[in-house]
């Protein structure tokens, strides 16, 4: 028995698509000096929101 997740319709994605950019490019520019340290921080700024707006969508979906 699988228990598989709903799909994310594509207007949730793209919000974390935006959001997550956006807010990566902030931090990026505001908290780093560094190449190397602005890109990792764009990375794990853009995972980081990209999944919890992901999470915060599947769990206040009603179920069918």
């Amino acid at each position: 028995m699988k228990n598989e997740l709903p799909p994310i319709p594509n207007g949730i994605k793209a919000l974390q698509s935006v959001a997550a950019a956006v807010l990566g490019a902030i931090g990026m520019n505001l908290w780093a000096q560094n190449t190397l340290l602005k890109i990792a921080l764009f990375i794990l700024i853009f995972v980081l929101v990209y999944t919890m707006i992901g999470m915060i969508y599947l769990k206040n979906r009603k179920p069918k």
